[in-house]
Parts: C-alpha cells; structure tokens; sequence
C-alpha cells in the first residue's frame, strides 16, 4: 500500500507488522492479542484508507474469531470486533465498508472507521473456515454459494450446491467459479445461481484450498487428478467459455494460496515460487523460497 508492506506472522501470539516497501526496514509491529485478539493467524489483510484490516481466531479459550483494525501508518490500534463462531474470513473493504464472515456464523458487514454494525445475515452463512467472499456490482458471493445484496446482507440466491468450499470465489462475465473439496472448479451463474458446469475428476492440491483466478477466458487453479495415486499436484489451466476445456498442466509443488495473474504471466508460491506463461504454460522462472511452504498468495 502506497510505499509500505505489511504481513502477518507467528502463531501462539500473531504480530502484524509493516515494513517499508524500498529498503524492507520494519516500521511498527503490532500483537493482535493486545486488545483481546484470537491468536492464530488467518488468511488476507486488507488495506484502505489508512487502515489496515485482519482477522484472528483463537487457539483456546473463550475468546472467539476477531477482527480488527489498526492504523496504517503508526500501527496504532483502532478497533476490534469479535464474538463471531471460532474464526472470522478474510475480510472485503469498499466504500468504507468491511464485509466478513465465520464457520457457520452469520455475514456481517461493519463501518470501516469504528467497527459499528451495519447488518448481519439472520442465519448462518458459509462452510468455510479460510475463504472470504467476492464482491462485484453491488452482490456479496460467498463460499457456500450463496450471493448477497451488499448493502443490506438480503439473500439473493442460494445454489442447490451443498458440497463443502473453503475458498474464495472469483467472479467474471456474469459467472462465478468456485472450488470445492470435491469438484475442483464449479461455474454458476451470477444472477440466478444456477449451476453451469464443472470439472469432475480433480480435486484443489490443499486444505485450505486454493482459489482460482481468471484472465482473458482462461481459469488457473491449483490441484490434482483423482485417479493419480501419488495425488501429483499441478498448476491447470482451463479455458472458461467451453465448460472448462484443459489447455495445459505444469507440476508444482504443494500450494495453499491462489494463483495471481498479470500482464499474461501466472504467479503461484510454494515452497518455490513460480511464473508461467499465461497462454502456454512455459516455466519462466522458479525461485526457491528459503521457507518451507506458503500460505500466500503474490501480488
């Protein structure tokens, strides 16, 4: 953001720190835990207007999923919002709104500059433990295939779909891809949630799962063949307009984040981190991370 980085790191006690962008010297750190925080880091920060927005769950205890809000540039605390079920998702920010959810909790979406409720979903919605939601035109699509009226958390539509999603959707051309834990990408459509297609025979490589992405008509997931013994993990790419044709496969390692795309180039990490053409699928580089895997996605 701007000329600062910021990443979270640990685990029985989370710090959330920020760094400068040019010469990677630490600028603040802050310990989720000081303000009454959960204590096991989750996936996706969140960026906006001088804020940066997190969330926790808890390791043991009564203390519940949280999130919370600090200022960008001093690391100075503003907010906490917990009493959600285990842990919260990752949290979406538009328009000084931030949206999220939890395991089998209702959405909520909060003001951005105090963490006041806005609304809150009258039932459960979600399966996940690591996926936020999608944001696009005005409709929250979360995990469970379920859309939402952003502004006021009223379900539009539910998908008949009942399979387990622990990731984030993407949504393009009035289509939304999802992956679940048994069908590797599922497409439905935006307005009415009907179910399109989806490719069977492959599962998503990790728990949690990674998400898709999509450039240019073509969908790129990480994950494995289910007839394959040795469950040998790939970076796909299929095409999204022919009920998800392969194009082309490039053995990886194991991956729990989302591939990235950019200027026709696919980013995924690892325990190595990789670029592929977007068209082809040709390796034009690999870096060997000094970790032993990631839970990251690049950007």
């Amino acid at each position: 953001w701007g000329d600062r980085v910021y990443a979270t790191w640990g685990y029985s006690q989370i710090y959330l720190s920020c760094y400068d962008a040019r010469t990677g010297s630490n600028l603040w750190t802050y310990c989720t835990t000081n303000n009454g925080g959960g204590t096991f880091m989750q996936d996706g920060l969140a960026v906006a207007d001088g804020t940066v927005f997190g969330v926790t769950k808890n390791v043991a205890g009564p203390i519940s999923g949280a999130v919370f809000a600090v200022d960008a540039y001093s690391g100075a605390f503003k907010w906490l919002y917990y009493g959600t079920n285990i842990n919260c998702t990752p949290p979406i920010v538009k328009d000084g709104i931030v949206y999220f959810g939890a395991v089998g909790d209702p959405y909520r979406a909060v003001y951005a500059n105090s963490g006041q409720l806005i609304w809150r979903t009258s039932n459960s919605v979600g399966s996940t433990h690591f996926g936020g939601a999608a944001l696009d035109n005005g409709t929250l699509y979360c995990p469970s295939v379920v859309a939402l009226t952003a502004s006021n958390g009223l379900q539009k539509w539910q998908s008949s779909y009942l399979g387990y999603a622990d990731s984030t959707p993407c949504v393009s051309s009035d289509k939304v891809y999802m992956v679940s834990e048994t069908r590797l990408i599922n497409c439905f459509s935006a307005q009415t949630g009907s179910d399109y297609w989806n490719l069977q025979g492959y599962r998503p490589g990790m728990n949690p799962s990674p998400g898709p992405a999509i450039a240019n008509g073509r969908l790129f997931i990480a994950g494995y063949a289910t007839n394959d013994p040795g469950m040998t993990n790939y970076l796909y790419c299929f095409n999204a307009n022919t009920n998800g044709a392969p194009l082309w496969q490039y053995p990886i390692s194991s991956a729990h984040g989302s591939p990235v795309v950019y200027s026709n180039t696919v980013y995924i990490a690892s325990d190595k981190f990789y670029a592929f053409n977007a068209t082809s699928g040709t390796l034009l580089w690999s870096y060997d991370s000094p970790y032993n895997d990631s839970w990251s996605d690049p950007f």
